[in-house]
């Protein structure tokens, strides 16, 4: 239980840097040269362990609990 408490709070931390990091890719870059900017791919890998926090978050926590810290 504490290791899904541990992945949720990951996550949460991670969903964080990865939206903030994506906006700030969309204020310096134009178009579709977002995309290509290093801190939007940065936010989109963050985007991916974020993810997968919250599946280890789930395999011992319910789904309310990992969704509220997000």
């Amino acid at each position: 239980m504490i290791l899904g408490f541990v992945a949720s709070v990951v996550g949460m931390l991670m969903y964080a840097v990865a939206s903030v990091s994506q906006g700030y890719a969309a204020s310096r870059a134009t178009g579709a040269g977002v995309v290509r900017h290093p801190a939007y791919v940065l936010g989109l890998g963050c985007d991916g362990l974020a993810w997968v926090a919250s599946l280890v978050a789930l395999r011992s926590l319910p789904r309310f609990v990992v969704q509220c810290w997000r």
